[in-house]
């Protein structure tokens, strides 16, 4: 049998031994990668910490090594850079120096200047110090840079010349030195950047026009130029710039669209804000690569080219602000990919064409302020709208019932169509934050499912025809802050509860009646409510200006207590005396809702609006409402009047600015509106089609509709002009009223410059008065006044009656009454007598001293108080005569009024303005009654 064959176990020597060698030869190649470890260039690490140092930069994110070896951790790994951090290439086996490429140090509020040591870093390709508060110039060190490739100097806060030494990045292919004040003449070296594809220059102070050399950058495709100080024309050397794809020159002063960017491949043109004139030129629609195209606020004119219907692939068309004629070409329906539509203050007029059924992707749509007449189209309702804003036109109504499909709407402006009707066409639009549907001739109710719309912030339906009461879930919509329903018929009481975050609320010109919910009185609350039918009880509103309650429809606060006859306000600055005239101050800021009377009493304001102002065409809530707005020229004058001062300053609104005239007395008077011209220049350039254009109604009238202040001027910028009318009084109320009703540019020169501005007013009697100016006088003074002329009086009436005692006159009772002075007004014994109801017991208000007192009305509907003297008491009719003298010599709009009387034969009765539950107290100091 054969033995297997086993081998023998190794020796315990032999494993030890190897072992020991496979250790040896681990630590041989631990030593090798120790060897090959890699470390930051020590000059680039130096320059860093005296960056880091400069700065006053400390890690604390972990993100930027700044204690050990920068060029370590995510400095070496494949994560991006956030604002702050530094990426570095090293030799990928290790052993090698390690150099610095990227550098990002965004947004981290440094100051100072940039050090010139950031020339160390030879290998830097990337460098963004965007969004800080740098001072001082770019260090000429910035152009040692070879490597360099983007450089991001963003809003910095940088100034200066722009160094030449720029000009040496031969590498670089990206330039953003945008949002600056960099200033001089921009350096012709640029044009050595051979590898530049983007350049960013906008939004500085340069000077001078741009050098011809930027021709040879023929890499260039994105040119930025917008409100960066250079003027003049387009170089005929950019005419090389053919792989040229945007194009952005917004605001540089010029004059033309250069022939040879018909040539360019651009999809982005945007030549707008600058003084283009003439028509658009026909080759911009040989560019049907195009993909946005903005000619806004230039000074072009003539018809829309048909042509540029061509460029099929538009997604955005801006020619707003310009002064096109004609209408709308219908070859503009083939623009299928739109899907912005911006046609506001361009000039054009007639209907949209029917061949725009085809935009169905236009979600953006302004077409505010032109001439557009006819119906609105129904296909608008099928489009993709989510902005759409249609003011200032002629369109007829009614709104197209299509609008209801419009369920993606965020805002709609949509006013001044003629029987707008129906109201409610926006139930499904529950996406809507912003509405306006100013006068329109809505009719109808406002529904109750209007709180559907939770996300609305703003709703404007003033200047229509709404009746019925206001539903009290309106009051209760989470996110409404704005809510406008002047100048409407709404009736009934305001709804006792609201929510806190409704802060500003118009209800001015309605029918609304009854006391004032607790609410009123919240702190911060902006709150309207002129021209109602409002009861003044004094339980809740002592917060109220006093003169609101003579501004309701029924009050007769001023009859037969006329204190002035004339007035002068200084618009939106502080009173000033100009010769011997005193114009009183208006700076105080009014709110979105606001009712403010002037500490004198002799005059009021009440401002309705809101400021709409766009970033990117995109709206945003302007919160400074109607403010007095510093129209200041350089010279400090306006040359064409007498009173440059008065033109200084102005009162603006973004809606509708009214002015009132308290207690005149009753005649014709002048009055002489005072306005600026200061918003746009007098040139043929994008600032000057700027309009300011409103209404003015004086006393209800139209005075001037589409009043534009330039254009009345007729002359020069910063030019002050007078309106003049004569207007009757009769209920010693005067009111001005300044209205925007859409017309006009909404932006130039800025977003929200729009609405009324007026300067001063003045207003003066056309007869000689009557009546000397009185002062306002607190209420204290007032009831010691009121009290003084009652005892005066009544002494005087007193010693009157002694006399003509002791005198022994031989009078008759009629003649004691006709003997008297000063004189009443009469009536007729049987007008009294159907006033009252053949005074019946059911009119019976009370009994005085010397018999009944009855509520009446007159024939012109007025509701008075008639006390009946009682025939068998000789003292009541002492007491009558003594009460007529007195009350008629004493007159305050805080003391009962007497009409007059009346004396026939044995009928002898007083006539007295009615009030209803009122005491004197109630009237002096607003007290309720116990």
């Amino acid at each position: 049998m054969m033995k297997r064959f086993m081998p023998k176990s190794p020796s315990h020597t032999l494993l030890a031994f190897c072992f020991w060698c496979i250790h040896l030869l681990c630590l041989v190649e631990r030593c090798k990668v120790q060897a090959r470890t890699n470390f930051t260039d020590p000059d680039e690490e130096r320059a860093l910490n005296a960056i880091f140092q400069y700065w006053g930069l400390y890690d604390t994110s972990g993100d930027w090594n700044i204690s050990g070896d920068p060029c370590t951790g995510t400095a070496v790994d494949l994560s991006r850079i956030s604002d702050l951090g530094i990426k570095c290439d090293c030799p990928s086996n290790g052993g090698g120096t390690c150099h610095v490429t990227e550098m990002t140090v965004s947004d981290a509020g440094i100051e100072g200047s940039l050090p010139s040591f950031i020339g160390k870093f030879r290998r830097l390709r990337y460098l963004d110090i965007s969004y800080n508060n740098f001072n001082g110039s770019l260090p000429p060190e910035i152009g040692t840079l070879p490597s360099l490739e983007h450089l991001h100097i963003m809003s910095a806060g940088f100034n200066g010349m722009l160094p030449p030494e720029l000009g040496s990045l031969s590498r670089l292919q990206q330039l953003d030195i945008s949002y600056n004040d960099f200033n001089g003449l921009l350096p012709p070296e640029l044009g050595n950047l051979s590898s530049l594809q983007e350049l960013d220059i906008s939004s500085n102070g340069f000077n001078g026009l741009l050098p011809p050399e930027l021709g040879n950058l023929s890499s260039l495709q994105k040119l930025d130029m917008s409100s960066s100080g250079l003027g003049g024309e387009i170089p005929s050397t950019f005419a090389n710039l053919r792989n040229m794809k945007i194009l952005s020159a917004s605001g540089s002063q010029l004059t033309k669209i250069p022939n040879f960017i018909g040539n360019w491949n651009l999809t982005n043109l945007d030549v707008s804000n600058n003084s283009i004139t003439g028509p658009l030129p026909a080759f911009i629609a040989n560019i049907t690569s195009m993909l946005t195209l903005d000619v806004s606020e230039n000074y072009m004119t003539g018809p829309l080219p048909a042509s540029i219907g061509n460029l099929t692939n538009l997604t955005s068309l801006n020619i707003g602000s310009n002064n096109f004629t004609g209408s709308l070409p219908p070859e503009l329906g083939n623009l299928t990919s739109l899907q912005k539509l911006y046609i506001d203050s361009c000039g054009l007029s007639g209907q949209i064409p029917s061949t725009f059924v085809h935009l169905r992707k236009v979600n953006t749509l302004w077409a505010s302020d032109n001439n557009f007449t006819g119906k609105i189209p129904d296909f608008i309702g099928s489009w993709a709208l989510t902005y759409l804003s249609m003011q200032g036109n002629a369109f007829e109504g009614p709104i197209p019932s299509s609008f209801s499909n419009l369920t993606s709407l965020n805002y709609l402006w949509l006013s001044d169509v003629s029987n707008g009707s129906p109201s409610y066409f926006i139930e499904n639009m529950t996406s809507l934050y912003i509405l306006v549907l100013r006068n329109n001739s809505l009719s109808g109710t406002i529904p109750s499912t209007i709180e559907k719309h939770q996300a609305l912030r703003q709703m404007d339906l003033s200047f229509n025809n709404l009746s019925g009461t206001i539903p009290v879930s309106l009051f209760n919509m989470s996110s409404l802050v704005y809510l406008f329903l002047g100048n409407n018929s709404l009736s009934g009481r305001m709804p006792s509860q609201k929510r806190k975050t409704l802060r500003n609320i118009d209800l001015s010109y309605n029918q609304l009646s009854g006391s004032f919910p607790s609410w009123v009185t919240e702190q911060g609350l902006n709150l309207n409510l002129v021209a109602n039918n409002f009861t003044f009880d004094g339980s809740n509103n002592s917060d109220l200006p006093l003169s609101l309650n003579c501004l309701q429809r029924s009050s007769s606060c001023y009859r037969n207590s006329q204190y002035q006859s004339s007035f002068a306000i200084r618009c939106g600055g502080p009173s000033m005396k100009i010769n011997d005239t005193e114009y009183e101050g208006d700076n105080d800021p009014l709110g979105p809702a606001y009712y403010m009377e002037a500490s004198t009493g002799k005059w009021a304001v009440s401002n309705v609006g809101i400021f709409s102002r766009s970033s990117n065409r995109e709206d945003n809530i302007y919160e400074g409402i109607s403010i007095n707005y510093n129209w200041q020229t350089d010279q400090g004058v306006f040359p064409n009047t007498a009173d440059s001062e008065l033109f200084q300053l102005a009162r603006i609104s973004p809606g509708s600015l009214r002015y009132y005239g308290l207690g005149l007395e009753n005649g014709n008077y002048t009055v002489n509106l005072k306005f600026a011209v200061t918003d746009f220049p007098d040139s043929k350039t994008g600032k000057s089609v700027g309009r300011r254009v409103f209404d003015i109604y004086l006393q209800g009238n139209l005075a001037w509709k589409d009043f534009d202040i330039k254009k009345e001027a007729g002359i020069a910028f910063k030019a002050g002009i007078e309106k003049k009318q004569w207007v009757m009084v009769h209920e010693h109320v005067l009111e001005i009223h300044l209205l925007w009703a859409g017309k006009g540019t909404c932006c130039i020169p800025s977003p929200g410059t729009y609405g009324p501005a007026i300067s001063a007013i003045l207003v003066t009697p056309n007869f000689k008065p009557t009546v000397r100016p009185r002062r306002k006088k607190n209420k204290i003074a007032l009831a010691v006044e009121i009290l003084a002329s009652v005892v005066l009086s009544i002494v005087s009436v007193s010693v009157f009656l002694i006399w003509k005692r002791n005198k022994r006159l031989s009078v008759g009772e009629d003649e004691e009454f006709l003997g008297m002075g000063p004189k009443a007004n009469t009536f007729r014994y049987g007008e009294l007598k159907t006033a009252t109801k053949d005074f019946s017991p059911a009119n019976k208000l009370g009994q005085g001293g010397f018999g009944p007192v009855f509520k009446g009305t007159l024939l012109d509907g007025q509701t008075v108080a008639v006390k009946q003297l009682s025939v068998a008491s000789h003292q009541g009719k002492s007491q009558l005569v003594a009460e007529i003298a007195t009350i008629s010599a004493v007159q305050h709009r805080n003391l009962v009024k007497l009409h007059g009387c009346c004396i026939e034969g044995a009928n002898q009765l007083l006539v007295y303005e009615y009030l209803e539950n009122k005491s004197l107290d109630q009237a002096l100091f607003g007290l309720a009654s116990p």
